[in-house]
């Protein structure tokens, strides 16, 4: 009796962690998209951050942010239309980047431009482009 116990327990997680895409949103909307109830909600398993992610129409990325310049990590976020590049909020647990120094150049952003093609509103806040390939990225948006 104990396995077929330990069978329905298996069942019945697989079938939270494999919840369909409506119920997701709908949880998403209640909760308002908020970062720390996002952040949570992607911790559960790798399904709901997975559905998460694919569902998120609208990216902050603050300044603490390492940013990826390889396309693959950019795939997740196909269905982002706007990306803000933010200063940290006041608990965020970072260290502010000194100088001139910045994680939005133009390998970041070719890698954004090639995936991200939804994109309708870039805020480049703290970033700064170093060259004109940057900006020549982001043209066919």
């Amino acid at each position: 009796m104990t396995t077929s116990r330990t069978a329905a327990r298996r069942r019945m997680a697989e079938q939270w962690t494999h919840l369909p895409e409506y119920v997701v949103a709908g949880v998403m909307e209640h909760l308002r998209w908020e970062r720390q109830t996002s952040a949570t909600f992607r911790m559960v398993c790798k399904h709901w951050q997975r559905a998460h992610d694919e569902l998120l129409s609208t990216l902050r990325i603050s300044k603490c942010t390492t940013l990826p310049t390889d396309t693959s990590s950019w795939q997740r976020f196909k269905k982002v239309t706007s990306l803000n590049f933010t200063q940290p909020d006041d608990d965020d647990d970072c260290e502010p980047f000194s100088g001139n120094k910045s994680i939005v150049n133009d390998a970041v952003l070719t890698s954004v431009a090639s995936v991200l093609t939804s994109l309708t509103s870039l805020d480049m806040g703290f970033g700064k482009v170093t060259t004109d390939a940057g900006v020549r990225a982001l043209v066919p948006l």
